[in-house]
């Protein structure tokens, strides 16, 4: 099991149009701890999560943008 807040550098995308609402968040990381640059999504930044689709159910996630990731 994750902790509540799990500190992971990695590579963040600004989403130019945020899916909140439209799907259910996994994880989202804070914006305060890396400079997110022009674009940023603020508080709710989502990078990780799922939703109904087609008949069926997919995945999403922003993370392992590094080779750290995978190690």
């Amino acid at each position: 099991d994750l902790p509540l807040e799990w500190k992971h550098p990695d590579k963040w995308l600004n989403w130019q149009t945020n899916p909140s609402g439209k799907v259910h968040t996994v994880a989202r990381v804070r914006e305060s701890t890396y400079s997110p640059g022009a674009g940023a999504n603020g508080a709710d930044h989502p990078v990780s999560w799922c939703r109904d689709y087609d008949g069926g159910r997919s995945f999403y996630s922003a993370m392992g943008g590094t080779a750290d990731s995978f190690a």
